[in-house]
């Protein structure tokens, strides 16, 4: 199970997904913006399947909430 870290990075992926796909519509259809949101979206279903001792997960959340 996905830690409240984990979850609140991924959400920002899935925002960040939503961003390409908005772009696409609005300029034109681009494809490499469809293909960047399907993985970023594959990478955040990705970190939440991670464990919350993988040591990439503690790296990422000390860099992102601590600073450390």
């Amino acid at each position: 199970m996905a830690t409240l870290e984990q979850q609140v990075i991924a959400d920002h992926l899935r925002a960040v997904a939503q961003w390409r796909r908005d772009k696409m519509h609005e300029f034109d259809p681009d494809p490499r913006n469809l293909r960047s949101a399907a993985g970023l979206e594959e990478l955040a279903d990705y970190w939440n399947a991670l464990p919350e001792d993988d040591e990439r997960v503690i790296e990422l959340t000390n860099l992102t909430f601590l600073g450390q």
